[in-house]
């Protein structure tokens, strides 16, 4: 079963790669974290593949300077697009979001499972803590757990609410 420990709710925002390459998006997040009435500390930049990043060294400076003031980044989708592997290798991010698509399938097959399992692989070897996206059932949590993914997310945890609804959620395995 799930472990019932809480982890503070963070307020994620989602961003396209090709918008980590500007400096005004970096500077400013990294300025004024409390913009938009964020807490500092409890803001996560997602990293969502919608566009290639042109300037690959500048996006990664630009990460490294948003961890420096305590902003985690996390790759999104990790899997679903053609230029994930390269992101993980050149940027240095917090978190890897597994693709739900990978999820559906761990629970479906070996071959499955062993994907989840190399993602899992490369993203410690790269220093990142793992998420599983998409985890609906009580199965599906128990595999993610059995194949070593420390966060889950998904409507087993909670479905989606306005943010004044929202408390801590069960999420780490």
């Amino acid at each position: 079963t799930i472990s019932e420990n809480t982890c503070a709710s963070r307020t994620r925002r989602a961003i396209s790669c090709a918008y980590c390459a500007p400096k005004s998006t970096t500077r400013t997040v990294s300025n004024s974290p409390a913009a938009g009435g964020v807490v500092p500390g409890r803001l996560l930049i997602e990293l969502t593949e919608t566009a290639e990043i042109e300037d690959l060294a500048a996006a990664a400076a630009r990460v490294e300077k948003l961890r420096r003031v305590g902003v985690p980044v996390c790759l999104d989708d990790f899997g679903a697009g053609s230029a994930s592997f390269r992101y993980l290798r050149d940027l240095k991010v917090d978190m890897v979001k597994i693709d739900g698509a990978y999820v559906r399938a761990a629970t479906k097959s070996g071959k499955g499972r062993a994907f989840v399992a190399s993602m899992r692989d490369l993203a410690k070897s790269s220093g990142a803590e793992t998420i599983a996206e998409m985890v609906e059932t009580e199965e599906e949590a128990a595999l993610m757990m059995e194949l070593g993914v420390e966060f889950g997310q998904g409507w087993l945890f909670g479905k989606p609410a306005p943010m004044t609804e929202a408390g801590p959620k069960r999420w780490r395995f």
